[in-house]
C-alpha cells in the first residue's frame, strides 16, 4: 500500500515502483503541470466553479490527506470480511474529492490525478473484498500509487507557487 501524509513515499502490493520509473515520471508530469500553471495564469478559468485560488486547495488537500491517510491506514489492517465499514469510510471521502470545484485550471488538473488515485484505491479494496485475483487488486493499487504520485508532484508545485 502507499501512506502520502507526513513521510510520503511510494509502492505498491506488487513489491514497489522503480526510482527511475517515478523520476521519469516526475519529469514529465512537471511539465504538464508547468504548462497547466502557465495557462491558468493567462487567464484560462472554468467560470462556471467557484472561486478558489491554489492556496485554498492546498489548505483543503491537506485536511483532506489526513483524513484519507487515517482511513487507509486502518482499511489496511482490517480482515477482508470487516471491511465494509472501513471501504465505505473511503468512498465517502472518495466522493468528497470528486465534489470539490474550482475555476483555477491547475488546481483541477492536478486534483483530476487525486480523483483517479482514490478510485484506484476504493476499487482495489472492493476486488480484493471480492475475492478478485491478487494480479486485478494489484493493478488497481499500482494505479493508485501512480496517479498519488502524479498529484503529489502536483500539490508540491502548487506549495512553492503560493510562496
Amino acid at each position: 500500500m502507499v501512506h502520502w501524509c507526513g513521510s510520503f513515499h511510494t509502492g505498491s502490493m506488487d513489491g514497489g515502483v522503480t526510482m527511475r520509473r517515478l523520476t521519469v515520471y516526475a519529469v514529465e508530469t512537471l511539465m504538464f503541470l508547468a504548462v497547466a500553471l502557465v495557462l491558468s495564469a493567462c487567464g484560462q478559468t472554468r467560470s462556471t466553479q467557484p472561486d478558489r485560488t491554489a492556496q485554498d486547495y492546498v489548505i483543503w488537500a491537506d485536511d483532506f490527506a489526513s483524513r484519507w491517510d487515517d482511513a487507509l491506514a486502518v482499511a489496511e489492517v482490517t480482515g477482508r470480511g470487516a471491511l465494509a465499514g472501513p471501504v465505505s469510510d473511503l468512498q465517502a471521502l472518495r466522493r468528497e474529492a470528486s465534489a470539490y470545484q474550482s475555476n483555477n485550471v491547475a488546481v483541477m488538473d492536478i486534483h483530476s490525478s487525486l480523483i483517479t488515485a482514490t478510485d484506484a484505491a476504493v476499487n482495489g479494496f472492493l476486488s480484493f473484498m471480492a475475492e478478485e485475483s491478487d494480479q486485478t487488486v494489484n493493478v488497481y493499487m499500482a494505479k493508485y500509487a501512480d496517479y498519488l504520485n502524479t498529484w503529489a508532484v502536483g500539490y508540491v508545485l502548487l506549495t512553492q507557487t503560493e510562496e
